[in-house]
């Protein structure tokens, strides 16, 4: 079944911004059923710097985290449940995002949109939204959808953001759509999954594991 996107509720949106706002959802419905974002969250991963023995014989290694910071859960369990559906304060298996969105005519300064853990609506500020491509809109209408899954990061900005859910965002397919966003460094192709796995099988046997990286 694929996956597909509902505008249950829209606000303040002009008919063509509603129109805007359409072409984000197509973008955002055929990025995630896509082969290259199926690969590039089952092959999610980061390079961490682990310090190892004891003084004076401690060095350190580069070893690959083949996980998603700031949840327990594995890759494989991270790609069902972003397809799934089943939002926290909607759960249900259905293949459906059920989307509310209302366009916030303030000043939005540096900030792109918001929403609450308590609230199915999430807000857009409309100076970003008239600003850029339906395909920077999609990457924002899936990282808000991330937080509505119960996936989180840190509230202040830092680099760890990208090694969290809402930070995968879209794959390869944003920049075809015209996306100016960065993509983030971590790129896997369906051909590289196996020695991915192979990699998580050890992680946690190499001293990878999230307790000890501190992450």
């Amino acid at each position: 079944m694929a996956f597909k996107v509902t505008l249950t509720d829209t606000s303040g949106f002009s008919s063509t911004e509603l129109d805007k706002l359409d072409q984000a959802v197509a973008i955002w419905e055929r990025v995630w059923n896509s082969d290259e974002f199926k690969a590039r969250v089952l092959g999610f991963g980061f390079n961490q710097t682990i310090t190892t023995g004891t003084w004076p014989f401690r060095k350190k290694e580069n070893r690959f985290c083949p996980y998603f910071r700031m949840t327990s859960e594995t890759r494989i369990q991270v790609y069902n449940n972003l397809l799934a559906g089943s939002e926290r304060l909607n759960p249900g298996d259905n293949g459906v995002a059920d989307i509310s969105i209302t366009l916030d005519k303030r000043d939005g300064k540096s900030v792109i949109g918001y929403t609450y853990a308590n609230t199915r609506m999430q807000w857009i500020y409309s100076d970003w939204f008239r600003s850029v491509t339906p395909a920077d809109i999609a990457g924002n209408l899936a990282h808000e959808y991330c937080h509505k899954l119960g996936y989180s990061h840190e509230f202040n900005y830092n680099a760890l953001r990208s090694f969290t859910v809402p930070y995968i965002r879209m794959s390869l397919n944003i920049i075809r759509f015209g996306g100016s966003r960065p993509l983030m460094r971590s790129e896997a192709s369906l051909g590289s999954l196996r020695k991915s796995f192979r990699r998580e099988k050890t992680a946690n046997e190499r001293g990878c594991g999230r307790l000890k990286t501190g992450l």
